[in-house]
């Protein structure tokens, strides 16, 4: 048999991507017989040729996966072989060896990209486009290249329909014309893709830039020329019209302005039709241009330049003028008001190109030689181009607002020789505009107001008898200086002794009861040195003259009995004995009880003892020998019993015939306190051992009592001083100590409070403590008041204000407590109990923290230290406390704290009602410095005269005797020292001193030169009411008061005569008439002669139509009304029966006027009404003869 093959042939096949499946055809060159035979190709298909096949038949395998259809290029060719076959075993030689070539044919399919439309406001500056791909990139990135330059980039990995924006592009800027704007980008070219069948890029996207709207403003400018009589107008545009023209219409009969297309500006000139008046022209209509918005508000106002030197006319003066005064000896005055205002045609950007500035007139007629204008800081711009001292020409291009600061920086000043006060001076003021165009002439009257007062300069006034005359303006005039002067009376002789106490206590702190410092101790030694060596020892030197006198000393030191004794005495003391007195106050020690009866026991035998000289310790006889009091103790003439008790603490002993009795503490009951005090006040008044007469140092010599340190109580002290005597008054001897503790077995005093500070209520309210300016606002914590200085170190205290209290009877003080934070050494409180007079706040009483050594608690829960008043007279009260941090930074404000403000009246059955005084607590050196003055010295007034006072023209303010300062209030201030400014009665000299410390209520003129006559002409004035006329400067209660004349002149006058017999004379204009103490006569129909100084007739002059006003007549004192004068000028013939035909009266005014009523004057007395024409006349000693 020889080897024949069946051979096996595959098909090659061909079909395209995406068709699904394929198949591959096979045939056999014979058939099988034996059963099938199947193929099984290598891409795992078979092909089945089975029994009774044809041979060269095609058998198609089974179907076959062929690749998807997609976008990319990836078409593919294979081969296909037979991996292995079944069947066929009766084949000699089967041959399966052939292969078939699979191929799978590309398709071609779209890969497209989708351009975004964009929307964008102009100016936003770019823009971006998006775009997206429906296949992603596989070899590369795809990078789109747009028409617009921007790029798109595809990167691999990218997710199909994400959006890409492109690059950014400009977009057209913003702008004012009508330019939105749309266009198409489309895709100009890209890179990568390749793998692509096809990349469409024909998409395009749509840019819409969208126009806003933004305005154009067009702005009217304008002139006029007095020269050529025409207006020119211009309009300005901020972007010049686009493609078109913009053509301007104007309301008011106004041209029509055009401004060319690419330009910015168009102007017209035409005829003004009225020189004389003002044009406004606005906007009408405005077409053209390609603008998005035109803003056509503008309007503009066609006038030559005003000028107005006083625009809201607050000087009096309507127009364009202005009125001013000068002061005489005072600062220059500038010849415009604060308000001095230009305008102009063009509003704010017209310029002034010059400004004249003249006094009207001639020197010696229209002003005086002396009189000059002077020329201040002036803007950047303007330059003074002359100035004579009488005209001033500005110039320099500047702005209204330069020129009005320039003009207001004008100054003038009268003569200071010769002010001459009665000549109006008149200032003419002019501008002229850029365009030549003249202002109006407006003018700036200066009256020269003059101060007549002591220690201003040329001014007449001193305490005698002065003629003093103002002038045109509105003046001040004060006929007498007043002030004290300082003396241990010059000429009078002193038996002076101190009673010095040196109990246990005066080693306590001044604050506290305890310590060990020697506080009080060391305070009694300094402060009694310093006032033996200052005061006592140079008026000593001085005797024999008009300045000085003998004095004969005294030191008694006191405590238990034993302890009492006359420590040193020296008679007819000289400087020479100043060792022995200091070495004998150095000596003083403290230790034991307090015993007043012994100290007041030892006292009245020394002053007993110096009736026969026996208290003389110098050797031999001489002066010193000679019998200074009498036997009884009093002094003989020419010389003055003067003691000072000097204590720290209440009675603990008393003397039981010669034995002392008490148990020497603090500790002891009512029943007991009620004899030591009964028993010390007894000897006090009477003399030891006696019940009765005037043997006691409180009848025989004056008693100036003083508290050192908080340990004493005030009311009872009182019982032991006789200066400034209030007389009776009821003390509770249950009166609370230093830690407000009550006496054991007492009926304490019954408390009414004034505030307690547990609530925000009424006086506990913060807001009725009223601050001053260096203050911090008045708080609530921990149901207190709190109190701080915000300034540390600035001199200058806090001061709160506090509610008006009513206190009756005379057996009531006052008490409060005090506590404190971040007090340092030298941090100062002070309180100062007020009372109203005459509705003026005095201080009666004043205390203090001790400054040194502050022991007040300071925990916010404490209670603070008992501080208390004496007893009161009755009256209204309130109480002013002063708070100063005179730290340095850093150490926080110091805080006070205040609680349980109350009134304390005595009751129950343990009083004690006697005579009282007011002495004086003190917890400083200043303070004992003060008191030990008050009690030695003598603040004596100073007499003053009989003075004439002429107002003049213009709204005068008079005193005839001297201004009240009393109510003049300054941290130290004591109205009971002995010195000025501070004491009572300083006038003047108070006034100058207050405004020298930069009181919170008025601003020095020029700090750096210090008070002047002008602050002091200020002060005076504003305090004077021009309605009611009240001034706080009039001491209506000065006894010092001369026989004053004091006419006021013309204008609305107000004349204060005080003290003394005066003569008011209102002049013509409303006056305001205080007669004071004294039988005054106010007078009508007369004026006063300056020259003779005689009062003499001025016919109807005051029946002017105006309303006087007599604010306190008082028919007790002898006042009286006389218009004898007048009534003659009216044509009164003096017959009483026609007196009804001159005068009228209705309520409280007398109607005096002619018999036809056409002039009249009203004169109206407050207090009186008057049912008839007698009845006036009675009630006013109305004169008629």
């Amino acid at each position: 048999d020889t080897i024949n093959p069946t051979t096996v042939t595959l098909n090659n096949v061909s079909v395209d991507e995406g068709t699904g499946t394929a198949t591959i055809g096979a045939s056999l060159d014979h058939a099988p017989t034996a059963g099938p035979v199947v193929l099984t190709l290598s891409n795992g298909s078979t092909v089945t040729f089975n029994v009774g096949y044809t041979p060269g038949d095609i058998v198609q395998s089974t179907p076959f996966a062929v690749q998807g259809d997609d976008v990319y290029r990836d078409g593919e060719s294979y081969s296909v072989s037979i991996s292995s076959y079944t069947g066929g075993a009766e084949f000699e030689n089967l041959v399966t060896t052939d292969t078939a070539t699979v191929t799978v044919n590309d398709t071609i399919n779209p890969t497209t990209v989708t351009l975004n439309n964009v929307s964008v406001d102009e100016g936003t500056g770019t823009a971006t486009i998006g775009a997206s791909l429906d296949h992603a990139p596989t070899a590369g990135p795809v990078v789109l290249t747009l028409s617009n330059g921007s790029t798109v980039t595809f990167n691999v990995g990218y997710t199909p329909g994400d959006i890409v924006q492109s690059t950014p592009f400009a977009v057209q800027g913003d702008d004012v014309y009508r330019d939105g704007e749309s266009y198409s980008v489309s895709i100009s070219s890209y890179t990568g893709g390749a793998e692509f069948e096809n990349l469409v890029t024909t998409d395009t996207a749509t840019v819409t830039v969208n126009d806003t709207i933004n305005p154009t403003t067009i702005t009217l400018d304008g002139s006029t020329s007095n020269v050529t009589g025409q207006i020119t107008l211009t309009a300005q545009v901020d972007h010049a019209p686009l493609t078109t023209n913009l053509v301007i219409t104007l309301t008011n009969g106004g041209p029509t302005i055009t401004i060319l297309a690419g330009q910015t500006t168009g102007s017209v000139t035409f005829a003004n039709p009225n020189p004389a008046l003002p044009h406004t022209y606005a906007i009408n209509t405005a077409t053209g241009g390609q603008y998005e918005h035109l803003d056509t508000t503008s309007t503009i106002t066609i006038a030559g330049p005003l000028i107005d030197l006083d625009g809201n006319n607050s000087s009096g003066v309507t127009g364009t003028g202005y009125k001013t005064h000068f002061v005489d000896g005072g600062a220059p005055v500038t010849i415009g008001d604060v308000d001095t205002v230009i305008t102009d045609a063009d509003a704010a950007g017209q310029h002034i190109a010059t400004a004249t500035i003249k006094l009207q007139g001639t020197a010696g007629a229209g002003f005086e030689l002396g009189d000059v204008l002077a020329v201040g800081s002036l803007p950047a711009g303007i330059t003074v181009a002359s100035n004579d001292g009488n005209t001033i020409t500005l110039t320099g291009n500047a702005t209204l607002a330069d020129y009005q600061t320039a003009i207001k920086n004008i100054t003038f000043a009268a003569d200071a020789t010769t002010p001459n006060k009665d000549l109006i001076r008149h200032v003419e003021v002019q501008v002229t505009d850029v365009d030549g165009n003249q202002s109006n002439v407006a003018v700036a009257d200066i009256t020269v107001n003059v101060i007549q007062a002591p220690g201003t300069p040329g001014s007449p006034v001193n305490n005698g008898d002065n003629t003093v005359i103002g002038g045109n303006g509105d003046d001040v005039l004060v006929g007498d200086g007043g002030g004290v002067k300082t003396v241990l009376q010059p000429g009078t002789n002193y038996n002076m002794a101190f009673i010095l106490d040196v109990s246990g206590s005066m080693r306590f702190d001044l604050d506290q009861g305890s310590g060990n410092a020697n506080e009080r101790l060391n305070l009694l030694k300094d402060g009694l040195k310093q006032y033996i060596q200052n005061t006592v020892l140079p008026f000593a030197a001085k005797a024999g003259t008009a300045d000085g006198g003998h004095i004969n000393i005294a030191l008694i030191k006191f405590a238990g009995l034993a302890q009492t004794s006359l420590t040193i005495s020296i008679a007819d003391v000289v400087n020479g004995d100043w060792t022995a007195l200091n070495n004998t106050i150095n000596a003083l020690t403290q230790g034991g009880g307090t015993n007043y009866e012994a100290a007041f026991n030892e006292a009245e035998r020394w002053f007993k003892g110096l009736s026969t000289g026996a208290n003389d310790t110098t050797a031999g006889t001489d002066a010193t020998d000679r019998a200074s009091t009498n036997a009884d103790g009093t002094a003989i003439a020419g010389y003055k019993n003067l003691t000072f008790f000097i204590t720290d603490g209440n009675p603990t002993f008393y003397m039981n015939g010669n034995t002392e009795a008490g148990s020497g503490s603090e500790a002891q009951n009512a029943a007991a306190f009620n004899t030591i005090l009964s028993q010390s006040k007894s000897t006090f008044d009477h003399g030891y051992n006696q019940t009765s007469g005037n043997g006691g140092i409180g009848s025989i010599s004056t008693v100036a009592a003083i508290g050192l340190g908080i340990g004493v109580k005030k009311p009872w002290l009182q019982m032991f001083d006789n200066t400034d005597s209030i007389g009776n008054i009821t003390i509770d001897v249950g009166t609370q100590n230093v830690s407000g503790v009550n006496v054991t077995d007492s009926s304490a005093p019954t408390p009414n409070p004034i505030a307690n500070f547990d609530n925000a209520t009424g006086n506990n309210a913060p807001a009725a403590w009223v601050a001053s300016a260096d203050a911090t606002a008045a708080t609530l914590n921990t149901n207190k008041l709190i109190l701080a200085d915000s300034t540390q170190g600035n001199g200058v205290a806090a001061v709160y204000q506090g509610p008006s209290f009513a206190v009756t009877g005379s057996s009531t003080f006052v008490s409060f407590e005090y506590g404190r934070s971040n007090w340092v050494a030298g941090d100062a409180f002070t309180w100062k109990l007020q009372r109203q007079n005459s509705g003026v706040w005095e201080t009666v009483e004043v205390g203090s923290n001790a400054a040194s050594n502050d022991h007040a608690p300071s925990g916010t829960n404490s209670t603070g230290l008992f501080m208390q008043s004496g007893i009161l007279l009755a009256g209204t009260y309130r109480l002013q406390f002063e708070v100063e941090d005179n730290s340095g930074t850093g150490t926080g404000d110091y805080v006070v704290r205040i609680d349980n403000l109350q009134r304390n009246t005595s009751a129950g059955t343990d009083t004690i009602t006697t005579t009282g005084g007011q002495p004086d607590i003190v917890l400083t050196a200043d303070q004992f410095q003060y008191a030990l003055e008050a009690g030695g010295l003598s603040a004596t007034l100073n007499p003053v005269g009989n003075d004439k006072l002429f107002g003049g023209n213009g709204n005068d303010v008079m005193f005839g005797d001297t201004i009240n300062t009393d109510w003049l209030d300054w941290t130290g201030r004591n109205l009971d020292a002995a010195n000025q400014p501070d004491a009572a009665g300083s006038g003047m000299a108070a006034l100058k001193e207050y405004l020298s410390l930069s009181p919170s209520d008025y601003t020095l003129v020029n700090a750096s030169l210090g008070v002047q006559d002008i602050d002091l002409y200020n002060y005076i004035k504003a305090e004077s009411n021009t309605t009611t006329g009240i001034s706080r400067f009039n001491a209506t209660a000065d006894t010092r008061g001369g026989n004053d004349v004091l006419d006021g002149g013309m204008g609305n006058d107000i004349l204060y005569g005080q003290g003394g017999a005066d003569i008011l004379i209102g002049g013509a204009g409303n006056d305001i008439l205080f007669g004071g103490t004294g039988a005054d006569t106010f007078v009508w129909g007369k004026t006063l002669n300056t020259t003779t100084g005689n009062l003499v007739t001025n016919g109807t002059n005051d029946a002017d139509g105006s309303t006087d006003i007599i604010k306190d007549f008082s028919l007790a004192q002898g006042d009286k009304v006389d218009a004898k004068a007048l009534l003659d000028a009216l044509g009164w013939d003096g017959n009483m029966g026609t007196l009804s035909q001159f005068v009228t009266v209705t309520g409280s005014t007398i109607d005096i006027h002619n018999a036809a009523d056409t002039i009249s004057v009203n004169i109206v007395v407050e207090g009186q009404t008057f049912t008839a024409l007698n009845d006036m006349i009675t009630k006013t000693n109305f004169q008629t003869t």
